[in-house]
């Protein structure tokens, strides 16, 4: 799916205009229902969202090297012990940034998804894990995923089925979230920020006295 192609959601019709470059998958904003290009096989089931404690939403901006973006997507991973949303936004030149968020951490990740060319099985909390020649990280954390589930416009995604593992590693402020399945890695590297970093609006925004 490229920019400005449009979609009608085959279950209420609704039409969708793409905002990036290359969309992997699209979900109807009004009914939840799964569009996706003809030309793709793997189509996921329809999943819905389950409740977080997210303040982000479809629509919230931010700003990223002082570059505005919007939010138009999100994957959650559910794991065995936490949760990861991957926020899709268009940086305003249709190309995909990915916010990773989880308990109101934050990391963005700028470059394509690559394959891991290395080990995957030496991909373990603990490890160093050479990324590239410049570039090594100490695994975090590995994670199985138990669910995973879509809204709103992706950019480029795999569309693992649920059972892969995630796995988190970082130094220096630099990151990497590696998605496994069955021995086949693929990543993306980035950089942890803070809440602040990004100057987040049009954000959701809780009262506990009303």
């Amino acid at each position: 799916m490229k920019k400005h192609s449009t979609y009608n959601c085959p279950a209420c019709n609704t039409l969708h205009t793409i905002t990036l470059e290359l969309a992997s998958l699209l979900i109807c904003k009004n009914c939840g229902e799964i569009i996706q290009d003809g030309n793709s096989s793997d189509k996921p089931p329809r999943t819905r969202i389950p409740e977080d404690w997210s303040f982000l939403r479809i629509g919230s901006t931010g700003e990223f090297n002082k570059q505005p973006f919007k939010i138009i997507g999100r994957v959650r991973i559910q794991l065995r012990n936490d949760y990861k949303n991957f926020w899709s936004a268009d940086n305003g030149r249709g190309e995909c940034l990915w916010l990773m968020e989880s308990f109101g951490s934050f990391a963005v990740f700028t470059s394509p998804w690559r394959e891991y060319d290395k080990d995957a099985s030496k991909l373990r909390a603990g490890n160093a894990i050479p990324v590239s020649s410049d570039v090594k990280l100490i695994g975090d954390y590995v994670e199985k995923s138990e669910g995973v589930s879509y809204e709103g416009e992706l950019g480029p995604w795999k569309l693992f089925r649920p059972g892969f593992f995630l796995i988190q590693a970082s130094a220096n402020g630099n990151t990497a979230v590696f998605l496994v399945n069955k021995g086949n890695a693929e990543y993306l590297i980035g950089t942890i920020l803070s809440l602040e970093d990004f100057k987040f609006q049009n954000i959701i925004t809780w009262n506990e006295w009303k």
